[in-house]
């Protein structure tokens, strides 16, 4: 009996332990700077005597552990259990490269190549140069792409490489090679190899695409493969108040102050006619010089059938936490696509040091309106809209809210008449539609 107990309990504490290891594994691929799906799988390439992520089943992402195939120039290789360390004493330059043995099928596209790995030396002058291989064996291993990446110093981070790679449907051996300078140490912990669809804050379908608005002389989304799930819309730039200079990049426009200051700039976007009405999460990815407790940038956008008749839909603040460095950061609230919308501006303004770097920005249907408005009932809405003012300031605000019925002509058509114009001139104006007017309608108790 005694036997049997210790059995039952032996059995217990492993199921435990296991589930435990499975959630810690769980919780390593929500860390990774992607959003992969079983549809656009990602590679996750982790090195280490017990990488913590093998043997997980996840359909998004297929993991693979590898071994150091060679090195160079340094005193010795140390593996530990989720990491693998290339000392070498004091300053210099040294090789090294790690091979995967992977299961061929992934899809024949150009990835996004990321690296993990904390060394020391001061990064401006270690730039890393990687190269990614990849065959069928290894005697037919073929040369990818050759990245130049900028570590992080002593803290792990995700870095992503600018050019993409592209695999082969019968890959089955992938070899990164690293080539450059260090101080004591260059410690490895793995490599990701993801489509860059991943690589947006969130998911879009084909029946909900997501709609990028991108920016910059040559984005890559703008030439990378259609893709049913994500609608790409160019976008121009012109500066704004207290805006020195405009410099647009190949995917990133730069907007130039001298020093510290408070500036802006404009951007416009066509919008296709196949975008649903509805409202959208409103993401932003741009960095920034400044104290983070300083450079909050503000965003107004506004919305229109033609670029000379665009009202207000949503403004709100958002703060990058890490100066320098691209951050996707997310609206609180939504904006609000209507019906014969055919234009999009952003307004931005702020404090920052320097310069503000835009990349683009991401709108995601939370919401859609749904065909109980058409574009001349919009166009009336859009009339009142322009007439509104941003006036954060005031102490009293107009709230109206929208939906179905009868009486919104009417109402619309008044609330842009002359005579009702200076009762809410003074006043910022609130525009809900879809589940917040709902909402609100039924905390006051109004009739639907």
């Amino acid at each position: 009996m005694k036997l049997l107990t210790l059995f039952f309990f032996t059995v217990q504490a492993a199921l435990i332990a296991l589930a435990g290891l499975s959630v810690a594994n769980a919780d390593v691929l929500a860390g990774l700077p992607i959003k992969a799906s079983a549809e656009r799988p990602a590679l996750l390439l982790e090195l280490g005597s017990e990488p913590p992520s093998v043997g997980v089943d996840d359909k998004t992402t297929r993991v693979f552990a590898g071994v150091v195939h060679g090195h160079e120039g340094d005193a010795s290789i140390q593996t530990d259990k989720d990491e693998i360390s290339s000392l070498h004493p004091g300053f210099g330059s040294w090789k090294l490269s790690f091979r995967f043995n992977v299961k061929p099928g992934l899809p024949a596209k150009p990835y996004t190549f990321w690296a993990r790995w904390r060394q020391g030396g001061d990064p401006k002058v270690c730039v890393q140069s990687f190269e990614v291989w990849a065959g069928p064996d290894p005697s037919r291993l073929e040369l990818r792409a050759t990245l130049p990446m900028k570590p992080k110093g002593w803290d792990y981070a995700w870095i992503a490489a600018e050019s993409p790679v592209n695999l082969k449907i019968d890959d089955a051996i992938i070899e990164v090679r690293d080539n450059g300078a260090g101080h004591d140490a260059k410690v490895f912990d793995a490599f990701l190899l993801a489509p860059p669809l991943s690589a947006l804050p969130a998911t879009g379908t084909a029946d909900r695409p997501l709609v990028l608005l991108d920016l910059g002389n040559a984005p890559v989304f703008g030439a990378a493969e259609k893709d049913p799930a994500l609608h790409v819309q160019p976008g121009t730039v012109t500066a704004g108040p207290g805006a020195e200079s405009v410099l647009t990049e190949k995917d990133e426009v730069q907007v130039f102050h001298q020093g510290f200051g408070s500036w802006g700039a404009n951007f416009r976007f066509e919008l296709g006619p196949a975008m649903a009405p509805g409202q959208y999460r409103f993401f932003a990815r741009y960095k920034s010089g400044g104290e983070v407790a300083q450079v909050s940038q503000n965003f107004t956008v506004k919305a229109g059938a033609k670029p000379d008749e665009l009202a207000t839909r949503a403004d709100f603040s958002l703060t990058n936490t890490t100066p320098w460095e691209y951050q996707w950061l997310q609206a609180a609230a939504t904006i609000t696509v209507l019906p014969g919308d055919r234009w999009l501006e952003i307004n931005n303004t702020g404090k920052a040091d320097g310069a503000k770097v835009f990349d683009a920005f991401l709108l995601k249907l939370e919401t859609p309106l749904g065909d109980w408005m058409n574009a001349a009932q919009a166009q009336a809405r859009n009339r009142f809209l322009a007439l509104t003012k941003t006036l954060p300031a005031a102490n009293r605000r107009l709230t109206v809210l929208d939906g179905k019925g009868g009486k919104g002509k009417i109402l619309f058509r008044g609330l842009a008449s002359d005579a009702a114009r200076p009762s809410y001139e003074k006043l910022p104006v609130s525009y809900l539609i879809g589940p917040e007017a709902e909402a609100l309608a039924r905390s006051l108790n109004l009739p639907a």
